[in-house]
């Protein structure tokens, strides 16, 4: 996707944008009126949001999603907070197991199912040499799993991540699992290991052909597969029950702090990150945000050669993002004019703690309060008239970095490991350039992981409750419009009633002075009716 590429579907975009431009305003003028009247007439709270069309630009459907929920419900951050917790208890923890499986069925149409299904030799014998660099793109491995920092990256003695650190310390091979029944056994070579394979060089039989022959490097897992387990199987068999094999393809008890991090820069500031791996950290997480911002999906975007490399300003952006997270310090410009916002490591550390050591009914208020401590931290520098926009601004900062956050943490050693395995199998190559490389190789991979994050942020999480917000606003402005007009209809009857005969009033009032408890019902049955049927719409595109 090169700088061109991405301009030219900017400019498709934006032809369409331009066009669309005036009747946009005249629907944001719209909503804003209809909140300025449920303001008036419902004394329902308004953060005087400006309805901005900047997300239309960007492509970004959770941004645009989280600005409509903004004019909806005001300050009313709670509610958010807790609906917020719910979904990184539940709905993520849901995702991470759907994700390992549904993994299954993605590798097999990008790679597995164009390869040979029998398993070579040379898997078993000499197996498959993978360089560290080439599976840690944030840099994990630097650290011990059972430091603070490690804490805040690696799952539990479950975690494969954290078993492939212990290979890269191990003076032999390690099994996983650690089982009597192992898939693979595993071992770290530090210098000599081939990762290239060259044709002419080959010496295998015809159904023993592949094996990593030339390219000599160092720091390198190799993996061979257990032949015993496998030998009158196919290589799908084994990448299935590699992946069943995870408990959880992310950690979803990480995902709070990591999606922190993105701004924050907890995990370098606690390990004093040297600047190479961390600009290589953020290398990745520009691209993932490309993506993401740009429309992975996007037919006017191209993933050529080209996407290889950043863009000048993507350039200097990464460089202004890697002091950033050095410091520890980022900007909140939304709404506090640029001042300066931080977050303390050692909160970060002890709230996952208390998330780890928490039992599951206690999670959803474990969190909340967390979100409630860390918003509270990160504007200890802004005025108070600006706390409850700056409450907001990192909240919402929070939720729109959730997608990128995880789809960094599924592209962690353990699938990296298995995916570039199946690229050499089908290509012959088991190393890329840089960052932006892997990506673009692997993008049918990425996609299909970014789709179902996507969805499930939006039709899991936002679009409910946008929903919810906006019925609630319906009820209050059809109760009030209902009641009024009564009370119109009751003077102007009363008006017209000669003599205001009494006997008269009674006999219309009975015909028309339904109490209002009955007509607030029929609202609320109506409009419940109606919201129900939404959230069944929601349901209905999530099982797509």
């Amino acid at each position: 996707m090169s700088k061109n590429s991405i301009q030219g579907a900017k400019n498709k975009v934006g032809n369409k944008i331009s066009d669309a431009k005036e009747s946009i305003e005249s629907t944001k003028r719209d909503i804003q009126e209809a909140i300025g009247l449920v303001k008036t007439f419902c004394e329902f709270p308004s953060r005087g949001i400006n309805f901005s069309i900047k997300w239309i630009d960007a492509i970004d459907a959770v941004r645009m999603l989280l600005e409509i929920l903004a004019g909806l419900i005001g300050r009313k951050l709670s509610e958010l907070k807790i609906d917020l917790s719910k979904f990184l208890t539940t709905k993520v923890f849901s995702l991470s197991k759907q994700l390992t499986f549904d993994l299954s069925e993605i590798l097999k149409s990008c790679f597995a199912c164009k390869i040979n299904p029998k398993i070579p030799q040379w898997l078993y014998d000499q197996g498959i040499n993978i360089e560290i660099d080439q599976i840690d793109n944030k840099g994990m491995f630097k650290f011990n799993p059972d430091s603070r920092v490690g804490s805040l990256l690696y799952g539990g003695s479950d975690d494969m991540n954290r078993f492939l650190f212990n290979v890269i310390q191990s003076p032999t091979p390690l099994d996983w699992p650690n089982s009597s029944d192992p898939i693979a056994t595993f071992e770290f070579i530090e210098t000599g290991a081939n990762i290239d394979y060259d044709k002419t060089l080959e010496t295998g039989t015809t159904f023993n052909r592949g094996a990593q022959n030339t390219g000599s490097r160092n720091n390198v897992i190799n993996m061979k597969i257990n032949k015993k387990k496998y030998s009158d199987k196919t290589f799908i068999d084994f990448m299935n029950d590699y992946l069943n094999s995870q408990n959880t393809i992310f950690e979803p008890k990480l995902v709070f702090a990591q999606a922190i991090d993105i701004d924050y820069g907890i995990t370098s500031r606690l390990s004093g990150l040297d600047t190479p791996t961390l600009k290589k950290q953020i290398e990745f997480e520009t691209t993932i945000e490309e993506l993401y911002t740009c429309g992975f999906d996007n037919p006017n975007v191209v993933i050529d050669n080209s996407f290889i490399n950043f863009s000048k300003e993507q350039l200097e952006v990464i460089q202004s993002k890697t002091e950033n997270k050095k410091n520890g310090v980022i900007q909140l410009n939304e709404c506090c004019c640029g001042a300066d916002s931080t977050v303390d490591t050692s909160a970060v550390v002890n709230f996952t703690d208390r998330l780890n050591k928490s039992k599951v009914e206690d999670e959803v208020t474990v969190i909340n309060n967390g979100l409630e401590q860390m918003a509270t931290i990160s504007t200890n520098n802004v005025s108070e008239s600006d706390k409850s926009k700056g409450f907001w601004e990192f909240i919402t900062r929070f939720i729109g970095n959730l997608s990128t956050t995880m789809t960094m943490m599924i592209l962690s050693p353990k699938l990296n490991f298995l995916i570039i395995t199946l690229y050499y199998m089908l290509n012959g190559k088991a190393r890329f350039d840089s960052v932006r490389d892997y990506i673009k190789n692997i993008i049918c991979v990425i996609r299909d992981i970014m789709q179902k994050i996507l969805k499930a942020i939006i039709y899991e999480f936002l679009l409910p409750k946008i929903l919810k917000a906006m019925s609630f606003i319906l009820k209050c402005y059809l109760k009030i419009v209902i009641k009024s007009k009564i009370n119109s209809y009751k003077k102007t009857i009363k008006s017209l009633t000669p003599f205001g005969n009494s006997a008269i009033l009674k006999e219309l009032q009975s015909l028309m002075g339904a109490p209002q408890e009955i007509l607030n019902g029929i609202v609320d049955t109506g409009v419940d009716a109606a919201e129900n049927a939404g959230q069944q719409a929601i349901e209905n595109k999530k099982g797509e």
